[in-house]
């Protein structure tokens, strides 16, 4: 990182000098991880997850119902076509992983 990157808060930019300038957008999306079964480990996925890369912004186990648990994740990606279902399909290769859900995306 430059020093000027570090030096300047964004409040601090002029921003009319980036008119007409094109800023690069990430979306947030949120999956929901279903295991193959309840005997499943979600603890393994979980880290199986975090083994993969992907910018996680969060990462929970959600008690589903009957001793069923899920993983719900939210990762940073860039505003392009087909990242999200690149990093869906990453997610259900995990061993263990029965469905992958794409719950929402949010353009930050």
């Amino acid at each position: 990182m430059n020093t000027f990157a570090r030096n300047v808060a964004l409040e601090d930019l002029d921003l009319n000098n980036f008119r007409g300038v094109v800023m690069p957008r990430s979306v947030l999306v949120k999956y929901r991880m279903m295991p193959e079964s309840p005997d499943v480990d979600v603890n393994k996925i979980k880290e199986n997850v975090y083994s993969l890369d992907l910018d996680i912004k969060d990462l929970k186990i959600v008690p589903i119902a009957f001793g069923l648990k899920a993983i719900e994740v939210v990762v940073s990606l860039p505003d392009k076509e087909g990242v999200a279902e690149e990093s869906e399909k990453k997610l259900s290769e995990i061993e263990g992983v029965g469905d992958v859900e794409t719950v929402s995306i949010t353009l930050v």
